[in-house]
């Protein structure tokens, strides 16, 4: 049994911080409309949550692996069995990100979770937004993001562009054969004034890096 004499001579973070913890869970995403690219469809997005926490802090993280990186739920599930939490601190995620680098090689999906909940929890311990505990300097209506509108029907199409008016930058999938209807279905709807650019993405393994700027706003 340690006695109070014993205690006090015990190093002074032993008292005071418990190990980290980790737990991880499955969660079926059900998405709106159904999300096509060239390579495929998907109604449902399976994805990995991870939850760090101590005594005073917790951070959670994603994972949405893709199999074209040769990764899944199942080798992101993998990974994180694998992981010592007791390895993993809020106050030092570049060295948590050593450790985990350490675990295998690869595996990004994975470490990409645990790194969104080891930020998470230090910007929490530290009783700051994640912008500003990373210096990024966010300013409201000043960084913006775009919104993707997968390959559909030109009714579904319409739907998507104008759920999205409220994104400056669209990103529109192509790489299947009626694409000019559905250029000229995004070009009826999408706003006309003051517009910002889209893109259009091919996802084809046959030309996997095709990218085209489509403008926002049409003349016409």
């Amino acid at each position: 049994m340690l006695t109070q004499t014993t205690l006090l001579h015990l190093p002074l973070f032993s008292c005071f911080i418990s190990p980290v913890k980790l737990k991880f869970w499955r969660k079926d995403l059900q998405l709106t409309h159904t999300w096509t690219i060239a390579r495929g469809s998907e109604k449902t997005s399976q994805v990995l949550l991870v939850e760090l926490s101590d005594d005073a802090t917790s951070g959670l993280g994603e994972s949405a692996p893709i199999a074209r990186y040769h990764e899944s739920v199942d080798t992101v599930e993998a990974f994180c069995q694998r992981v010592d939490p007791a390895k993993l601190s809020f106050a030092d995620v570049p060295g948590s990100m050593k450790y985990l680098d350490t675990v295998a090689a690869g595996n990004r999906a994975a470490k990409c979770a645990l790194n969104l909940a080891l930020l998470d929890g230090a910007a929490k311990r530290a009783g700051k937004p994640l912008y500003d505990f990373l210096g990024l300097g966010f300013r409201e209506h000043h960084h913006v993001t775009s919104f993707s509108i997968g390959i559909d029907k030109p009714e579904i199409i319409r739907k998507k562009v104008l759920a999205a008016e409220k994104y400056p930058v669209l990103k529109l999938k192509v790489g299947v054969p009626d694409e000019k209807t559905t250029l000229a279905t995004l070009r009826e709807v999408a706003p006309k004034p003051n517009g910002s650019p889209a893109t259009a993405t091919s996802s084809s393994s046959s030309n996997p890096c095709r990218r085209t700027r489509i403008p926002r706003t049409w003349s016409g």
